[in-house]
């Protein structure tokens, strides 16, 4: 029983190996120490935006069927589809 358990455990680290090597990821430093960490399949198109008020304002434009995941103060996730860009 001890042995299915570690084979079990061995198989799910295999699956999560190769989305964590493949995965391309960007990490921004925010004017106040925050991290944003950016993250998907294919190097993200990421542009940056002083406001006004001297704020960093980071925008994340998806590729073609990309979907990217943003890990701020909040997890987002932005997708491209064929109804055009989603994002929750």
């Amino acid at each position: 029983m001890d042995n299915y358990f570690k084979m079990k455990e061995l198989i799910l680290i295999l699956f999560l190996i190769p989305n964590l090597v493949l995965a391309e990821t960007t990490s921004v430093w925010g004017d106040d120490g925050s991290l944003t960490i950016i993250q998907s399949d294919s190097k993200p198109e990421v542009k940056y935006t002083v406001g006004e008020d001297s704020q960093t304002e980071i925008s994340v434009t998806p590729q073609d069927g990309e979907t990217i995941f943003i890990y701020g103060d909040e997890l987002t996730i932005i997708q491209d589809t064929d109804m055009g860009i989603i994002q929750y």
